[in-house]
């Protein structure tokens, strides 16, 4: 079963991932394949402020620390932490980078 899943992360970032390179703290640079979603938020305490949200979903192999920037393009987020990992792909959250 547990190949069954693997097999289907695989397909499922290949089909609705894009190239993305990470540029670790250290400057070592990697290119992976991720899907990057931007949403709309509700925030505070009535939730009448919105926020946008962009996060990045990676296969659990590849590893992220706070800080590491990720770019396509023109574009670049820092990561700022994980927010789900269900033992096959990895959601962080990112906020723009300071260029």
């Amino acid at each position: 079963m547990t190949d069954a899943f693997a097999t289907m992360t695989t397909t499922v970032l290949a089909s609705l991932g894009q190239r993305l390179m990470i540029t670790r703290k250290d400057g070592a640079s990697e290119s992976v394949t991720g899907i990057l979603s931007r949403n709309v938020t509700p925030v505070g305490s009535f939730e009448a402020v919105m926020q946008t949200m962009t996060t990045v979903t990676f296969d659990r192999m590849v590893q992220l620390e706070r800080g590491d920037l990720v770019s396509t393009g023109m574009e670049a987020w820092r990561v700022d932490r994980r927010l789900k990992d269900d033992g096959y792909l990895t959601t962080w959250n990112l906020h723009a980078a300071d260029h």
